[in-house]
Formats: C-alpha cells, structure tokens, sequence
C-alpha cells in the first residue's frame, strides 16, 4: 500500500497546485501604483521666460492594467511658468496632482506634458485604482 501512495503523491500535489491556481490563490502579485506608473522628467533644453522647460511622461508598465485616478505628489508645481493641460495634469490643493482627469490609462498609453519653472519639481506617485482583465 506504501507504493501505491507515493505514485499518487505527485499527482496530488499537483492537483492542490492546480486547484489553488484556480481559485486565484496562486496567481503573481497584482501590480502596484507606486511601482508600475512611472514619471519620467527631462530637460528640453529651452526655455520660458528664462526658466527652464521639462517634459514628463508617465507611463503605466502594468499589463492587462488600467491605473485610473492617479494621484501623485507635486510639490512646487503650482509655480510653473508654462501653462498645462489640467485635463492632462492637474494640481490640487493639497501638494497632490491629478493625473489624466482621473480617467484610466494602459498599458499602451503614455501621458506627456512639458512645464517650465526655476525650481526643479520632484513627482511621486501616491495612489491609484487598478483594473486589470
């Protein structure tokens, strides 16, 4: 009888794995706001009003991911000489910006805005929703 339950150990490991997959115990942790939407800021090289211009691009890099109401630590941004978009980048009174209106972003989309200002501006996300397919 000892033999027989060791042929059938491997199998019911296996089916536990299976079993446990299934039901989405298993799966890879789920992306993160603070670590899956990154802001990338570069000088352009130009100037506004003698100050100098940066582009930003935020990018989601979760797969099959919608981040939506991303929210994202802005200090200084309220001093920018060049206007933005707010639908695109939104400051609110709280040292936060809004990113995207709140609306949700993929993947495959890339969110892009210049600014001018003499004090260099440090973002980081704060938070986000996260839907994923």
């Amino acid at each position: 009888m000892e033999t027989d339950m060791a042929a059938v150990k491997p199998f019911l490991v296996l089916l536990f794995v299976l079993l446990l997959n299934g039901q989405g115990l298993a799966q890879a942790p789920r992306c993160q706001p603070t670590t899956n939407i990154n802001i990338s800021v570069t000088k352009t090289g130009q100037l506004v009003k003698g100050a100098p211009e940066y582009n930003v691009v935020i990018r989601n890099t979760c797969p099959d991911c919608v981040f939506a109401d991303v929210h994202v630590k802005c200090d200084g941004f309220d001093n920018t000489i060049e206007p933005v978009d707010p639908f695109t980048f939104k400051k609110e009174g709280d040292g936060t910006c809004l990113v995207k209106g709140g609306a949700g972003f993929r993947q495959s989309d890339s969110i892009q805005f210049k600014f001018a200002s003499q004090a260099p501006v440090n973002f980081a996300v704060i938070n986000g929703t996260l839907s994923c397919s």
